[in-house]
């Protein structure tokens, strides 16, 4: 497989993967988004009331579900949503008073927009 890096009208490179099938020998793109990131707030507030518990929960569903090439986590300061913790941001939405629920929401959402297969537990 070769990877291209291609640049669109607005300057955003998109990733391009050129993919050789054996019975042809036809070359086909196939794009692949790159990873997106989910922050979750580690403030005082937000980490205190279950932020570091729900970081380390999607990074072990993300990885259980084989999301870990299409999502990337990052504890980052605050969000401004102190009154509402733990919150987390992903590029489509914010989450505020999270739980263990929206773990799983979360990572729909992520496989949803990436094409990904999502299992449903």
């Amino acid at each position: 497989m070769l990877g291209v890096e291609e640049r669109n009208g607005g300057g955003v490179a998109r990733r391009v993967v050129e993919r050789i099938i054996p019975e042809g020998g036809v070359a086909i793109g196939e794009p692949v988004r790159a990873a997106c990131t989910v922050k979750v707030c580690a403030k005082k507030n937000c980490w205190r009331s279950g932020g570091k518990e729900l970081l380390s929960a999607l990074r072990a569903e993300a990885a259980a579900d084989g999301l870990t090439d299409r999502v990337k986590f990052e504890a980052v300061g605050c969000l401004d949503r102190c009154q509402m913790p733990p919150n987390a941001d992903t590029p489509w939405r914010e989450y505020c008073r999270c739980t263990p629920h929206d773990v799983r929401a979360i990572l729909a959402e992520v496989a949803h927009r990436f094409g990904a297969q999502h299992p449903d537990r």
